[in-house]
C-alpha cells in the first residue's frame, strides 16, 4: 500500500467512526480508534515529529524514541571541554531528564482525564509524547466542555473546587492556554515540563508559578467523544 492509499484509508476509517460518534452509536474504548498516525514530519536526534489525524482534521506530537541516546560531542561543545568524558551518573541523569522533559502539560493532562473516564490514552498520550499547543486547542474545542470560567484575581478565585475529573487550563494575558493539569480525588496532578509529576492540595500552589494567568477554565469530558 502506498503512503498516499495509507492516508486515504486512514482519513476514511476515522471519518466513519466520527458520523458513528455523532449519532450516539459508538464510544471507542481508546485513542488509538480515533486518532492514527498519517505522517512523519520531521526526524530529529531523538524524537519524531508526527502528523496525527484527531477526527476530521489532524494534529502534531513530538514522540520520543527509544533507547535514549546521550550525545558526548554535544556535551562537550555546551560545556566547552573537548576533553569531557561522562561519567555513568551524567548519563543516567541527562537520560532521566530527557525522558522527562519529553511529556508536556497538555499531554499529561489529557492522558489523566481519558484515563479517568476509561478511555484508553497510551496510543496517543503518553510519558514519550509532548503536544503543540494548536493541537491541544484543536482538542479542548471537540472533546471537552467548558463548565466554569473566572479570573485569577483575586486569588480567593482560587479557592474554587472543581468537580471530580476535571481539566484545568490556565490562560494568559493573550487568552493562550500556558498551562493544564488535572483534578482528582481532591488533589491537583501538574506536570511542568522537565519536572517530574507533582501533587498540589490546592489550585493557588500551581498559580505561583504561572502568577501572569488571567483567567482559568475548568472543563470535563464530552463522554460521548462528539464535538459539539
Amino acid at each position: 500500500m502506498s503512503k498516499y492509499e495509507f492516508i486515504k484509508l486512514s482519513s476514511f476509517l476515522v471519518l466513519f467512526l466520527v458520523l458513528l460518534t455523532s449519532f450516539g452509536q459508538y464510544r471507542p474504548k481508546s485513542l488509538a480508534e480515533i486518532s492514527r498516525v498519517l505522517d512523519t514530519l520531521e526526524v530529529q536526534k531523538q524524537h519524531l515529529v508526527l502528523l496525527n489525524s484527531w477526527y476530521e482534521d489532524s494534529i502534531e506530537t513530538i514522540v520520543l524514541q527509544h533507547p535514549i541516546l546521550y550525545d558526548t560531542l554535544y556535551n562537550q561543545k555546551f560545556l566547552r571541554d573537548s576533553l569531557y568524558i561522562p561519567t555513568a551518573d551524567d548519563v543516567r541523569k541527562q537520560k532521566e531528564f530527557i525522558q522527562t522533559a519529553s511529556q508536556n502539560c497538555y499531554s499529561y493532562a489529557l492522558q489523566e482525564s481519558y484515563t479517568y473516564h476509561g478511555i484508553d490514552p497510551k496510543d496517543v498520550f503518553n510519558k514519550d509524547v509532548f503536544l503543540t499547543l494548536d493541537g491541544f486547542k484543536q482538542i479542548i474545542d471537540t472533546n471537552f466542555r467548558l463548565e466554569n470560567s473566572f479570573k485569577s484575581r483575586p486569588k480567593r478565585n482560587l479557592k474554587f473546587q472543581p468537580k471530580d475529573g476535571s481539566l484545568i487550563v490556565f490562560y494568559d494575558q493573550f487568552n493562550t492556554p500556558s498551562y493544564t493539569f488535572f483534578f482528582h480525588d481532591n488533589v491537583f496532578y501538574s506536570k511542568n515540563g522537565g519536572f517530574a509529576v507533582k501533587q498540589y492540595d490546592s489550585m493557588k500552589d500551581i498559580y505561583r508559578t504561572y502568577y501572569y494567568t488571567q483567567r482559568v477554565h475548568v472543563y470535563s469530558l464530552n463522554l460521548d467523544l462528539k464535538s459539539d
